[in-house]
């Protein structure tokens, strides 16, 4: 995994320990990390707490600076295509969790199958937001249109839920 998304699960942690149900606006988050980080620290403690508060803030400003994407809602390909689920996706992930016990060495998969099932493994990991089948029908290309940024559209009260 890449540096980013341990950055994001780190910060998924850090909404939900916040009992975050949607991502807050940057105001609403420095206010809620305060009252629950900040505010009762011993005072040897402030300055190790304050900085990584500092950096859990900032890293927080930079997820929302980010412009809206499709592929923050769904797994979409390089190209940018909506990609369904590989008809062998669960067989995959199975084969995965037994290789890695070094039980198996040979699988029953197609080169197709197993780039199809690995492009889709890659998209799933930008996914950053759950999103329902309403939305993916109706509303995800509207709201990607409206909006130039996550905080743009966290700031004009759009609901996004961190997946957890």
């Amino acid at each position: 995994m890449s540096g980013k998304t341990n950055n994001m699960n780190n910060l998924k942690e850090v909404l939900n320990s916040c009992d975050c149900e949607y991502l807050p606006t940057l105001n609403e988050f420095r206010k809620i990390y305060k009252s629950k980080y900040l505010d009762y620290v011993e005072p040897e403690m402030y300055d190790k707490k304050y900085t990584k508060a500092w950096f859990e803030i900032n890293e927080f400003g930079d997820l929302i600076s980010q412009p809206l994407t499709l592929s923050m809602f769904v797994p979409v390909s390089e190209e940018g295509e909506v990609l369904e689920e590989p008809i062998q996706w669960y067989n995959w992930l199975d084969f995965q969790r037994v290789k890695e016990t070094g039980e198996l060495t040979m699988h029953p998969f197609t080169t197709t199958d197993m780039e199809e099932c690995e492009a889709y493994k890659q998209a799933q990991y930008r996914v950053i937001f759950e999103c329902n089948e309403k939305q993916k029908r109706l509303t995800l290309d509207i709201i990607i249109k409206q909006f130039n940024t996550i905080e743009h559209a966290v700031n004009d009260g759009l609901k996004l839920k961190l997946i957890k």
